[in-house]
């Protein structure tokens, strides 16, 4: 403080500041991209994983990987107005589809856990079923994006200014279209994953303790690293870690950016640890390496054709 009352800001610390956190974020939304790439490939090779849940986390990395990217070269875009404005328009799209491919996955969770919902599901029905979560899911937001761009051109809502595009930046411009095409959307969706989440947990307890009075040895604490495990993996896939993002805004300290930086901008990163780092899909990588060295080995063998073998109804959880 100065001798006449005034402040003196230490721009410099800021921009440091500042520069040190894009230089974070940005490395971890690179990480984050090449690991959601080998979820999806994993996916994509490996028919077993393509059941409901599976086939919707893919639709959730594809979304989530063309936001991402986009945000990474957002300040090249800036500089092409024209090109900006359609970034701007794809980037809001994308984000929702992000969320709403979340509150998908929170739903077919719930459904998981309802009394029907270890029942068989033909192929009809998982097409069924599919096709009306990506109604939904790419729908809904193509809607509102469509919205977005009718406002963007015609200008014809008095007192309601809504502008794809930016000098620094391709997003939403104004404040307020920001919070009723962004913020309200999201906020509702995030509050039903949050509901659905603590749902599954109580589900969950419940289902722990029932095992536990049949049982003779019930290994409680082997449980209890269980259900841990599940409800970290839950609440991070359903996306409820974008609530630290409302809470950095309405209380902005630098731990709640960190913890808004590092959970989001490596979301890829901990999808592919949750989902492909596991021993069953590791050994199905090391089946598929053993089986083409073998049959680079013995070139002049026939090739067996893999037969589908029928599966056992997976366990609830198993499903993720």
């Amino acid at each position: 403080m100065l001798r006449n009352g005034s402040l003196r800001v230490c721009s410099d610390k800021v921009r440091v500041t500042s520069k040190i956190y894009e230089i974070a974020y940005t490395v971890c939304i690179v990480i984050s991209l090449v690991a959601m790439l080998l979820t999806f490939i994993t996916y994509q090779t490996f028919p077993k994983l393509r059941n409901v849940p599976g086939l919707c986390l893919m639709n959730l990395l594809a979304a989530l990987f063309v936001a991402n990217f986009i945000f990474l070269f957002n300040d090249d875009f800036a500089t092409l107005p024209e090109v900006c404005v359609g970034m701007a328009a794809l980037s809001h799209y994308t984000w929702l589809a992000s969320f709403a491919w979340m509150s998908v996955l929170s739903y077919n969770m719930a459904r998981t856990f309802g009394t029907h919902s270890m029942q068989l599901n033909t192929s009809s029905d998982t097409k069924t079923r599919l096709m009306k979560y990506s109604l939904y899911a790419w729908g809904l937001p193509f809607l509102v994006m469509t919205m977005g761009l009718a406002l963007h051109f015609c200008d014809c809502v008095d007192g309601f200014v809504f502008r794809y595009g930016g000098n620094s930046t391709c997003w939403i411009t104004d404040g307020l279209a920001l919070f009723f095409s962004v913020g309200i959307p999201v906020a509702v969706m995030l509050t039903f994953d949050l509901i659905v989440f603590l749902y599954t947990g109580v589900s969950l307890r419940r289902s722990r303790n029932a095992v536990k009075r049949v049982r003779i040895n019930n290994g409680s604490s082997n449980d209890l690293l269980i259900e841990l495990a599940v409800n970290t993996r839950l609440f991070i896939l359903l996306g409820i870690t974008w609530i630290f993002g409302f809470v950095q805004y309405l209380w902005p300290v630098t731990v709640w950016k960190v913890v808004f930086l590092v959970s989001n901008s490596l979301q890829g990163l901990f999808i592919f640890i949750m989902f492909v780092m596991k021993k069953r899909v590791l050994k199905m990588w090391l089946d598929l390496f053993s089986t083409c060295r073998i049959e680079e080995q013995t070139p002049t063998t026939k090739a067996i054709e893999d037969i589908p073998k029928p599966s056992n109804v997976p366990a609830i959880m198993s499903q993720l």
